[in-house]
Formats: structure tokens, sequence, C-alpha cells
């Protein structure tokens, strides 16, 4: 495997054990899937896999949000045969040319537009889950617990730990250390992490009320300084902080957006902590 991403450069990258998410296409169309053989099979279980042509054939011709198209369609360049009887229809062969041209207008006019439409449409997606969900970040050496997905039991606890972020991967997963050092088995998503602010007494904490503006860091090219309103303070008392101060980046991706959207830092809602002292 190793041999042959590196052959063709392919970016591999594993999964998040117990995280969804992390294949949240494939796991989408799995959940499509059992949902029709749920309803085809009408509790009957063992005949289950007599109605998988049915599901196959229903999910390849219903029309996807994403371009407005189906699967079919877009595959075979036509639309799919409705439910009738074909026994006495003619056959209509396309001739050579026809296939070439069917093929170049696919080519150079459908596809061009479906892949607009889908960058579009994902876009809005992604817009739309970022501003309901909330995205944890862990900056390296924080102390987090991990949540126990199998434990046995509702008085097991939940999460374990602490261990210590080590770094942030590509894949937006997290690499952690337990006490002695030694790295975990595995990578953990931010959902299945809870920061431990207790055990960060070495640095004070301090509440963020909204972000007020930014400027260009003095000394680090292409990176910025935000000025903190701190929550409890007076309108006027405020300082100027570096990104990797704030544990949590939510507030920076609110006042970006409320920025984009031509809106006030106050209009902010969340409240977000920072590890450094107030100057």
């Amino acid at each position: 495997m190793l041999a042959m991403t590196s052959e063709f450069n392919v970016d591999h990258r594993l999964l998040t054990p117990y995280h969804p998410r992390g294949n949240g296409v494939a796991e989408r169309h799995v959940k499509v899937a059992v949902d029709i053989l749920k309803k085809e099979h009408h509790q009957k279980q063992d005949t289950w896999d007599l109605h998988v042509p049915m599901a196959q054939l229903a999910m390849n011709t219903r029309i996807v949000a994403l371009h407005n198209s189906s699967p079919f369609s877009l595959f075979f360049a036509r639309k799919a045969n409705g439910f009738q009887n074909y026994s006495k229809s003619t056959k209509n062969v396309m001739t050579h040319k026809q296939l070439c041209d069917r093929l170049a207008y696919m080519t150079e006019i459908v596809f061009p537009a479906i892949d607009k439409k889908s960058e579009e449409t994902q876009k809005k997606m992604i817009a739309r889950f970022n501003a309901t969900v909330l995205h944890n970040e862990f900056p390296d050496g924080a102390k987090v617990m991990t949540l126990d997905p199998i434990r046995g039991n509702k008085l097991t606890p939940r999460y374990e730990g602490p261990y210590t972020v080590v770094r942030r991967t590509t894949g937006g997963s997290y690499e952690l250390r337990d006490g002695t050092g030694e790295s975990l088995s595995r990578n953990y998503a931010p959902s299945q992490l809870k920061l431990v602010l207790e055990d960060l007494n070495t640095l004070p904490i301090f509440e963020i009320e909204y972000i007020l503006d930014h400027r260009p860091h003095p000394s680090r090219k292409g990176e910025w300084e935000y000025k903190a309103k701190w929550a409890g303070y007076s309108k006027d008392d405020y300082t100027w902080e570096p990104e990797e101060n704030f544990i949590e980046k939510q507030c920076i991706r609110e006042y970006w957006q409320l920025l984009k959207e031509n809106k006030r830092p106050q209009d902010q809602r969340s409240k977000r902590y920072q590890t450094r002292t107030r100057n």
C-alpha cells in the first residue's frame, strides 16, 4: 500500500475510529441504502438481500441535491427508462456520429456545469455547517480527556485521561500521549476530546466577550493579532492577542464571518477562553 500511494502521489489519510463524520459521504450513502432496505423488506429481515437491486436502482435514479441530477443520467448520458413494457418497442441504436456528439456535449457542457453547481452547493453546505456546529480546537501541549465510545455501562466514566496534545494532523484529528510520554495507539477527532482547564494553572484563564478588530502580527508575516474585549471589564479595557492564545477558535471564525456580512463585532454571541495574562 505504501509503495502504491508513493508511486501515484496519493495523499493517504486514515479515518479516525468511532467518528463517522470523518467519512461522511460514504456513511451517508450507507444510511440511505439501509433506510431503503428497511422499508422494502417489511420486517422480514431474512429476505433483505432480495431487495438490494431495487435499492440500488432507487439510489441511482434519484435526484441528488448536490448537482440536481441523478447518478444514472450522469454515468450513461441519458435518462433511465421508466417502468413500462418495452417488448414491442423498436430498437433505436445511436450512430457513431450521434454517440460522439453526445460525448462531446457531456464533456464540454454538462460536466463543467455539474462541477460548478456542486462547488456552489458544497460552499453553502459548509457555511451552514460551520454556523451551527462548534469546532473545538486544541493547542499543542494542552491537557485533554478522551471520550470512551464503548464504555461498559452508564456508571463507567465517559472520559479517560488526562492526555497531552502532541499535534493536530492534516485530517483534523489529534495525536496524543499519556503521562509516561508514550503516544496513544490512535488519533482522536475534536468531538471526542474535552479540554482540561484545571491543568492549565501555569497560565491564567480569561473570558473573551467579543473581538473588536484585527491587525497584522508585528513579527510573523501572514498572521494576525486580534483586539480582544474582555468579559467583565470596562468597554475600553482590551488587549491585542495572537491567534495561538485562543484555546478555542470559534470566536475568531465568528469575527471574520461578521466582517464578511458587514455586521458589528458586538453581534458575536459566543464566549471563548484565552491563556494569556492581560497587559
